[in-house]
C-alpha cells in the first residue's frame, strides 16, 4: 500500500477553518473517503499520472482538508479491500489567551473584550494591584496589565486559546498532555513563560479554579 505523508503547502484556506492537510499516495485507486463524525471535510483528487518503466502503474493522490482537527479520515480502497487510517494531529496550546484575555492585555483592551467588570477592587496595601471581577472569573492587574486570568470551576467551561474545554482534571489533561508540576493543591502546565494552574481542593480533590499567569509572577 502506498504512504501517507503530511504536506503543509496544501493549506491553501483559511487557517482558522482548515487545520490539517494530509497527502494520501497510493497505487491503486482511492475510491472513497469517509469521516468518523459528521463535520466535513474536502477532497481533492488530483489526475492520475504513470510511473515510468515496463510495469507501469497509476499512483493516485488524494488532498484531504480536515475541517475539525478532532477527526481521523478512513480512506477505503476498494481495489485491494483495504482501509487507510489517518491519525488526527495533536492539539496545540501554546497559552497565548484564556478566556480571549492575554497577559499582554491592559485595563481598556480586557474591557473591550469582556464588557465592564461587576466590581473593581484595588489592594490596600499595593495600590499597583487591581482585581477586575466578572462572574466566574477574577482577572488581576499590575501597573493596569494583566497578571493573572482566574476561572472558577463555577464557570463550567474555560476557553485555552480557541478551543473550549470543560473544567475537569481529565478534560483539562487530556487537551494539554500530562502537566509539567504536580503540588499539594493542584497541577501546573508550562509553555514557554505562560503557565496555566488547575487548583484543586486539598481535602476534597474537586476543582476550585483554573488560573492563568505568567512565570515572572511565580
Amino acid at each position: 500500500m502506498g504512504s501517507i505523508t503530511s504536506d503543509a503547502s496544501l493549506l491553501n484556506a483559511d487557517p482558522v477553518t482548515v487545520h490539517h492537510a494530509t497527502s494520501i499516495t497510493s497505487n491503486t485507486s482511492i475510491t472513497s473517503i469517509t469521516s468518523n463524525t459528521s463535520n466535513t471535510f474536502v477532497p481533492l483528487i488530483t489526475p492520475a499520472t504513470p510511473f515510468s518503466g515496463d510495469n507501469a502503474q497509476q499512483e493516485t493522490i488524494v488532498q484531504a482538508l480536515v475541517l475539525n482537527e478532532k477527526d481521523d479520515i478512513m480512506i477505503q480502497d476498494e481495489a485491494q479491500d483495504t482501509e487507510i487510517r489517518v491519525e488526527k494531529q495533536d492539539r496545540v496550546f501554546h497559552l497565548l489567551e484564556v478566556n480571549k484575555v492575554n497577559l499582554q492585555d491592559d485595563e481598556a483592551i480586557v474591557v473591550r473584550k469582556l464588557g465592564k467588570p461587576q466590581a473593581i477592587t484595588i489592594d490596600p496595601d499595593i495600590s499597583v494591584m487591581k482585581t477586575y471581577e466578572y462572574k466566574d472569573m477574577n482577572i488581576g492587574f499590575v501597573n493596569g496589565i494583566v497578571d493573572y486570568v482566574q476561572v472558577f470551576a463555577t464557570a463550567g467551561t474555560i476557553q485555552i486559546d480557541n478551543e473550549v474545554l470543560p473544567i475537569t482534571i481529565e478534560d483539562v489533561t487530556n487537551a494539554l498532555g500530562g502537566p509539567d508540576f504536580e503540588a499539594e493543591d493542584g497541577l501546573v502546565f508550562q509553555r514557554n513563560e505562560y503557565l496555566i494552574k488547575i487548583f484543586t481542593d486539598e481535602t476534597t480533590g474537586n476543582v476550585v479554579s483554573v488560573d492563568y499567569y505568567h512565570l515572572s509572577s511565580t
